[in-house]
């Protein structure tokens, strides 16, 4: 009789573990069916939007490049080349040109918006850094060539300025081509770092500079009765559109619309009203 007992006290013991042991498995199972849930959703609910879904488009504008993106007086809006291509940015790919919000920028301040998440894209005269791990760039819109300008003197070459005071703008394309043809040349230009064309002007019209050297678009704010061009280009320079390089999604729609409207003529049509 104890040994029947203490049988069926095992028998018992090992059904109990057994149900315990299936009881845990699916609780298990079932919590790990939720974290799984959760996280899904927590991923899907946090994850950052593309720009181009949002509901506005902010892009980074120069104010001071007739023909690219201009005004005569302070209180107009911007008009140029530059301005219509973001105009059709927003319409084409925002399907809606009024999400655009036009934001005043220069050579020093565009970048650093971009990154601060103060605009969406910068359209102000940018060209592509290689290997840049915080900005992508688009294919090109605009090509140029970088030309020298004066005012007093006599300069037939870019060698005739070897010794002299040359401005260029900071961080630009230009300051580093300028760099490259002082080493390469031997040459002994002075290189004067400037965050404006008015700086530029003002410095030339007050002898504090020999010369000034830009894409030659940029030149328009000199005028021509007054100053004077260098026969010689120091190469050329392309402009492209601008983003952060997280931004993926946003950064392909502005490249692939920038070559669908460069084949089919659309970009020279836009170009055509203001070069």
């Amino acid at each position: 009789m104890y040994y029947r007992r203490k049988t069926i006290k095992k028998r018992k013991s090992k059904y109990n573990l057994k149900r315990f042991l299936t009881t845990r498995n699916i609780l298990i199972l079932t919590a790990g069916i939720f974290l799984l849930a959760l996280f899904i959703y927590v991923v899907n609910n946090l994850s950052a939007p593309s720009r181009a879904d949002y509901d506005s488009f902010r892009v980074g504008l120069h104010t001071q490049i007739p023909g690219l993106s201009s005004r005569k007086h302070y209180d107009e809006p911007l008009k140029g080349f530059e301005v219509d291509l973001a105009k059709a940015i927003a319409k084409d790919i925002y399907a809606n040109e009024q999400v655009l919000q036009i934001v005043e920028v220069n050579a020093k301040t565009a970048k650093a918006m971009l990154s601060n998440n103060m605009i969406d894209a910068v359209i102000c005269q940018q060209t592509a850094v290689k290997d840049d791990s915080n900005y992508s760039y688009s294919s090109p819109y605009f090509k140029d060539n970088i030309r020298f300008v004066y005012k007093d003197g006599a300069y037939d070459s870019i060698g005739s300025l070897s010794g002299k005071k040359v401005g260029v703008i900071t961080k630009s394309f230009e300051l580093e081509k300028l760099k490259a043809y002082n080493e390469q040349e031997k040459s002994e230009i002075e290189i004067i770092e400037l965050s404006s064309y008015s700086d530029a002007q003002e410095m030339i019209d007050m002898k504090n500079l020999d010369a000034f050297c830009s894409a030659s678009k940029k030149m328009q704010i000199f005028d021509s009765k007054e100053y004077k061009l260098i026969p010689e280009d120091l190469g050329n320079v392309e402009y492209c559109v601008v983003t952060r390089i997280e931004d993926t999604d946003l950064t392909a729609k502005i490249d692939d619309y920038i070559k669908e409207i460069t084949e089919n003529g659309k970009l020279d049509k836009i170009k055509s009203e203001w070069i």
